[in-house]
């Protein structure tokens, strides 16, 4: 449903937090993300919510610019971030040739195994889990990768392995 797809931004003070997708992933990660703050805040002032828009098309204009905005450092944080928008967008699974397709779609570089990056990002970081065969589904430790983490902040070892 395409038509029910919204983009939300929170902000407060130096907190900014958006969010895009189905109506009630947004609100329901917005409610999570303020409730958060809300709990590690000492005070200052309300959050102020927008809608950016009410109806946001599914296109490769939009994949690209999420991806750009997200700056993924590695194959395995872009296959992170294209999983994160495909499941907004009601993908629950991705293979390594649907992989292959949003690399296309995002324009950008395709990683030379797809599959291995997938299988390396749920062995080695959580962020995705076996959905049959050949197929993977974002964790929720994907999905708040790249809601929280990314882009990530200069300097920071955020989704490098240790």
């Amino acid at each position: 449903m395409a038509d029910d797809r919204i983009r939300m931004k929170v902000r407060r003070g130096d907190w900014e937090f958006e969010v895009e997708g189905p109506r009630e992933y947004v609100e329901e990660r917005i409610a999570r993300a303020e409730a958060e703050l809300g709990a590690a805040s000492t005070g200052g002032g309300k959050a102020g919510r927008t809608d950016v828009a009410d109806s946001v098309p599914t296109s490769r204009a939009r994949l690209k610019d999420f991806v750009a905005e997200k700056k993924p450092r590695s194959h395995i944080e872009t296959a992170v971030t294209i999983a994160s928008w495909a499941k907004a967008g009601g993908t629950s699974a991705l293979s390594g040739s649907d992989l292959d397709r949003y690399y296309k779609e995002a324009q950008v570089k395709r990683a030379a195994d797809s599959l291995h990056i997938l299988q390396r990002a749920a062995s080695e970081r959580g962020w995705f889990e076996l959905a049959g065969e050949g197929k993977y589904r974002l964790t929720s430790i994907g999905e708040d990768f790249v809601t929280f983490d990314l882009p990530a902040k200069k300097g920071s070892r955020v989704g490098k392995p240790a």
